[in-house]
């Protein structure tokens, strides 16, 4: 099976690390939707920027797969990457928000059939966003002296 690495030769692969800035990355985007030939934006490149090596294949194929994908060469990392935040928006935010302030210990199923959102949705957000913990207070009764005994002997053996 190929990967992507199979495709260049080993001198793309064994290329300095450079970085190109952010109008050097435009002009590669724009070059590449103009030209769809990494040899040609290379040659255009260099004769562009007449003191800088330019980018491997890979490099170019990898910004132009940024330009298409997000519609930016920027190096935003938040937001281009992973799957989309569809549950967890600011709408349910605030109104799980409202929902729990009224009453601040309502199970999350109770909530959820209040405001129409996943109780799963509910129990995302309680933590990461509201910080808040979404567990349920537990009665607890006091050990009798006789449990007590009973509870160290059965921890030393």
């Amino acid at each position: 099976m190929l990967t992507l690495m199979d495709y260049f030769s080993p001198a793309d692969r064994c290329m300095p690390w450079v970085t190109l800035t952010l109008g050097q990355r435009r002009v590669v985007a724009s070059l590449m939707e103009v030209c769809g030939l990494p040899t040609v934006v290379r040659q255009k490149f260099a004769e562009r920027f007449a003191g800088q090596d330019p980018p491997s294949r890979l490099t170019i194929y990898r910004v132009y797969a940024k330009f298409v994908k997000t519609g930016s060469v920027a190096d935003n990392y938040r937001g281009n990457e992973g799957w989309p935040r569809t549950g967890r928006s600011d709408l349910n935010i605030a109104v799980v928000q409202q929902a729990t302030s009224q009453s601040p210990s309502k199970l999350t199923t109770r909530c959820s059939l209040e405001t129409g959102i996943l109780q799963k949705t509910v129990w995302r957000i309680l933590p990461q966003d509201l910080r808040m913990r979404p567990y349920h207070i537990q009665v607890v009764q006091a050990l009798t002296a006789v449990q007590n005994v009973f509870t160290w002997n059965a921890a030393r053996c």
